[in-house]
């Protein structure tokens, strides 16, 4: 897991690097020889909140190198686009707090939409792109068959 494409493993180094400050602030979390521990057992995969953390640092060290490139970087967390507006030579940003439910704008030169994770067409028999919606799923899943059983045999086999 990660999001640096060209390092496949980068999630895994970030946590191994970090374990040490992982587990004063999770007191809970713990990296064993055999894999991650959460809550006193074993685990095949990390607690979110770690994968959180990781996410967190990376933004962070992203938002600093574009500072570092000269970029105006402006953070509004807690809050969500509601609506774009031409203004002059400007794009305004309508943004909506949502602890206070107040609107408040700012004006931007260039705007970048991230809409989120968008999956390819795949024509592969059980394969699904995306679970969401859930019901379009269930409407490609025919009565009657069995989910994953090559997963379930693995796994007990």
């Amino acid at each position: 897991m990660g999001i640096l494409q060209d390092k496949p493993g980068d999630f895994q180094q970030w946590v191994t690097d970090n374990s040490a400050d992982l587990q004063q602030r999770f007191s809970w979390f713990c990296v064993a020889s055999s894999g991650p521990r959460g809550a006193g057992k074993e685990c095949n995969h990390y607690p979110r909140a770690i994968m959180g953390e990781y996410l967190k640092t990376r933004f962070q060290e992203a938002a600093q190198l574009a500072q570092d490139m000269g970029l105006a970087i402006r953070l509004y967390p807690a809050s969500e686009v509601v609506d774009l507006r031409l203004n002059g030579g400007k794009i305004c940003l309508i943004i909506k707090d949502l602890l206070s439910e107040n609107d408040f704008s700012s004006d931007a030169d260039r705007v970048l939409l991230a809409t989120g994770h968008w999956v390819g067409k795949n024509d592969q028999d059980g394969y699904f792109t995306s679970p969401w919606p859930a019901e379009k799923l269930l409407r490609k899943i025919p009565k009657g068959a069995r989910i994953a059983d090559d997963l379930v045999d693995y796994l007990t086999g």
